[in-house]
């Protein structure tokens, strides 16, 4: 049987899945993180492990394609030295980042933009076969509107009440509770003590109290609307304006929190386009099929 391998490489995970030609699921595995930036060789050993896993059994002759998706494939020469590392399997492969991997999933090939917003965020778009991008700059400097964001409003604000001497916020108690801390100057220290990740959970803890807590409520909301400006830069990038364009969403922020969906729909419907809301179905390495439908077995 002839068939392709999606594989979605990640910060906490490695998911392939096998398809047929006809898109129909044959087999599904997961390994341990992929991010190769983080730990280069466990991320290749967790990498090629899943590989491994689902050639076990099967022809690789039969193989068209596998489709890679990992965060950070375009920077420091990584394409090039993966290329080399995965050759030993001998099937034809293609190398993307995670981001347009999910692009293929979501939109299924199709031209239009990608929202994506968990710990961090990046706006992916693509017209003619070309790629486009606003965001995506890491915690530092971009993020908006992800997790991280979130959980760095709600720590500013805390700090915010406490120089001007206001009351604390039902958020700011919960922060503290949430430490187990007692004062804002404690929040301090826990807090450049924490990781990219440890501050992008807080986000969970603003999203429960939001409908008792206008100040956690108004965090949301803004993230939203950064959401929301981020895909207007976008699509004036990509000269879109005044046109249908397909809008895709992924990532925890985005999917789940209703509050920051509210305001993000809502920014985006006093924007210059018409924008066409495409659900998610499956995972992303099923952009692997999508990619295959489009462009046939070329490698890159």
């Amino acid at each position: 049987m002839k068939y392709m391998i999606g594989i979605d490489s990640g910060g906490t995970k490695t998911e392939a899945i096998v398809y047929d030609l006809s898109g129909k699921e044959q087999q599904r595995v997961v390994t341990g993180f992929g991010n190769m930036l983080v730990d280069y060789d466990q991320g290749l050993a967790n990498i090629k492990a899943a590989i491994q896993m689902v050639l076990t059994d099967r022809q690789v002759a039969d193989c068209q394609l596998l489709v890679l998706g990992l965060a950070g494939i375009d920077s420091g020469g990584l394409k090039e030295v993966l290329m080399k590392e995965l050759a030993y399997f001998q099937v034809p492969l293609v190398l993307l980042n995670d981001g347009q991997l999910a692009h293929y999933a979501l939109l299924q090939g199709e031209a239009g933009v990608l929202v994506i917003a968990g710990t961090g965020s990046i706006c992916l778009g693509m017209k003619q076969n070309e790629w486009y991008r606003v965001g995506g700059w890491g915690h530092l400097f971009g993020d908006e509107g992800s997790g991280y964001y979130i959980g760095k409003l709600a720590i500013q604000q805390a700090l915010a009440e406490y120089d001007t001497q206001s009351k604390y916020s039902l958020l700011t108690e919960r922060l503290f509770s949430y430490f187990n801390l007692t004062t804002t100057l404690e929040l301090v220290k826990k807090a450049y003590q924490l990781t990219k990740d440890q501050i992008a959970a807080l986000a969970k803890e603003v999203a429960e109290l939001a409908h008792k807590d206008p100040t956690a409520a108004a965090i949301l909301t803004k993230a939203g609307m950064k959401l929301g400006e981020e895909v207007e830069k976008l699509i004036t990038k990509m000269k879109l304006e005044n046109q249908l364009v397909k809008i895709g969403l992924n990532g925890s922020v985005v999917e789940n929190n209703e509050l920051v969906r509210q305001a993000f729909f809502a920014y985006l419907k006093n924007c210059s386009f018409e924008p066409e809301y495409v659900q998610k179905e499956s995972s992303s390495a099923k952009g692997a099929y999508y990619f295959y439908q489009k462009n046939g077995a070329e490698e890159k």
